[in-house]
């Protein structure tokens, strides 16, 4: 089944905001700060550089999935691509095509942009089964690592 993902406005900005945190334990390398998560969701929903896709039910202002993407530029390179800043399937709604429809959004905006789109895996928890959800959709390229991360206070 084939799930609508569509853009964010304002007035989803908390909802997506208090959903991320939710995934604070397999998401985040660094200790979040719900302010600045929903200054940079506003940010983003303001198409300042980027865009949120969001799968919502609407009757129960529920987010099932989010995706959030950025405008971006490497610093040895003029070319434009697109990144996820954040992915997050609701754990209620992981046995479902939900991240396969967010990952088709993003790419389908890169498609529309006719620019590389560049997806990643910050966190520890259950990475490989995204990351072969990601090989599945898409090409890999590198990996990330974290030193000193207990400086902040995470494992």
């Amino acid at each position: 089944m084939d799930f609508n993902v569509q853009l964010a406005n304002q007035s989803m900005a908390e909802d997506i905001t208090d959903v991320l945190l939710q995934g604070q334990d397999e998401g985040f390398v660094f200790p979040p700060d719900r302010d600045v998560i929903l200054q940079y969701v506003k940010e983003i929903m303001n198409q300042n550089g980027g865009i949120i896709g969001v799968i919502y039910d609407h009757d129960n202002k529920l987010v099932e999935g989010v995706i959030g993407l950025r405008l971006d530029k490497f610093w040895f390179s003029d070319q434009w691509f697109i990144k996820d800043i954040f992915m997050y399937v609701h754990p209620e709604f992981r046995r479902s095509t939900r991240a396969k429809c967010l990952i088709a959004f993003a790419k389908d905006c890169a498609k529309k942009m006719n620019i590389p789109l560049l997806m990643g895996i910050m966190s520890n928890i259950r990475t490989e089964a995204k990351a072969k959800l990601y090989e599945r959709q898409m090409n890999r390229a590198g990996s990330f690592f974290v030193y000193n991360n207990e400086s902040v206070g995470v494992a």
